[in-house]
């Protein structure tokens, strides 16, 4: 898959901005939903804590 990424013409800089890209998008999109004061849906943390006990 690499190969046939690197013929298509993709450099290596592209696929490590774009895995940045993700990391940045998928950490912005985690901010913000921390910071809405939604209580209607339930948070992952209570989730994970509540499965523990």
């Amino acid at each position: 898959m690499i190969e046939k990424l690197h013929d298509a013409g993709i450099k290596s800089e592209y696929a490590y901005m774009g895995g940045f890209a993700s990391i940045g998008s998928s950490l912005a999109s985690w901010l913000v939903s921390r910071a809405k004061s939604s209580h209607s849906k339930a948070h992952s943390d209570w989730l994970c804590n509540s499965q523990v006990r």
